[in-house]
């Protein structure tokens, strides 16, 4: 995200970032398929957004910036399991693409790709097992925990129209939020911040993750410039529903209106469906419902960014939660 790497030095540190990702997965004995399975999944463009976060969390603390190299190792550890986590995600979803390219489970075929993922994860493992790792260990394998619970609960919720806003919020907390509250964590406590700051980091990331899922799926079903990276609609498609559906659904004039729509959109064209869909969740009052919860949630980061250190880096925080909720 443009906005992070205009912070002084942050541009050099994500590189660093990359370098030691490809030091993390490199096979040392050169084995095929690994190897090129691998290169493929680093050439990926990844935005590094929550890398970023692990960097700019440990500009707050006292041992900045004699950590620096542990702060990039941990960002490092952060990118590889959200690269796992879309390599399972795609292989679930059978996805074709993904940035424009083919996703490993499309390249290689699903059982490949399912030990892709295994192979990023255990090399994840690995790196939080050295010494210098384990304070922030904790964080990081119990956010990996949180995302797979929260992707369950988003399964079993699947074609569920009776989805109330609890669950899904639930489901987001673990899937989304729950590393992006563990890149913050782990950054202030590399960087040597104490207790209460660890603690406001921690909460601050949660809050960035839900607004981040908030506006990725508020992409999914109204009009926007903007390219998400998915067909638009597809997430109701395929019975994922999302916050400004949940509410439509639960609306006394609307609601039938996008249950008749729910159980006949997999036979029809994702344009259409689409098309219907934000028709409906517009004129519900989902969509502008779903932005006044980013704002509550803009709030409530800002007021857990108050809680911090001074540094140059909050106004770039600051300017990441206003350009998320301006959608």
């Amino acid at each position: 995200m443009k906005l992070l790497e205009d912070i002084p030095g942050m541009k050099e540190e994500l590189e660093l970032v990359g370098h030691t990702m490809r030091e993390c997965v490199a096979d040392s004995l050169g084995r095929q398929p690994l190897s090129k399975i691998i290169e493929e999944i680093l050439a990926s463009d990844g935005k590094y957004l929550r890398p970023a976060l692990v960097l700019i969390f440990g500009r707050i603390g006292m041992a900045y910036p004699a950590c620096r190299s542990k702060l990039v190792k941990t960002a490092a550890v952060v990118e590889l399991i959200h690269m796992a986590s879309l390599i399972h995600d795609d292989i679930v979803d059978d996805a074709p693409y993904r940035r424009g390219r083919d996703t490993i489970q499309s390249a290689f075929g699903k059982d490949m790709a399912v030990y892709a993922g295994d192979y990023l994860l255990s090399c994840v493992l690995r790196e939080l097992m050295s010494p210098e790792m384990l304070d922030v260990g904790q964080s990081l394998s119990r956010a990996m925990g949180d995302m797979c619970s929260g992707e369950l609960g988003q399964y079993a919720a699947q074609f569920n129209v009776n989805t109330d806003e609890n669950q899904y919020f639930m489901n987001i907390s673990g899937k989304t939020a729950a590393l992006f509250s563990a890149a913050c964590e782990t950054g202030a406590i590399a960087s040597g911040c104490g207790q209460s700051s660890v603690s406001a980091s921690k909460q601050f990331g949660h809050s960035l993750g839900l607004i981040f899922q908030l506006r990725d799926d508020l992409l999914d079903c109204i009009l926007s410039h903007e390219d998400s990276g998915k067909k638009q609609g597809m997430d109701f498609i395929n019975g994922i529903y999302t916050l400004p559906v949940i509410y439509t659904f639960n609306d006394s004039h609307y609601g039938p209106a996008i249950r008749d729509l729910a159980a006949r959109a997999k036979g029809m064209e994702p344009q259409q469906v689409f098309t219907e869909l934000y028709s409906i969740v517009s004129v519900s009052g989902g969509v502008e419902y779903t932005r006044w919860i980013m704002r509550q949630y803009r709030e409530r980061a800002m007021g857990y960014m108050l809680q911090l250190p001074s540094s140059p880096a909050k106004s770039q925080l600051s300017g990441v939660l206003d350009y998320l909720v301006e959608v």
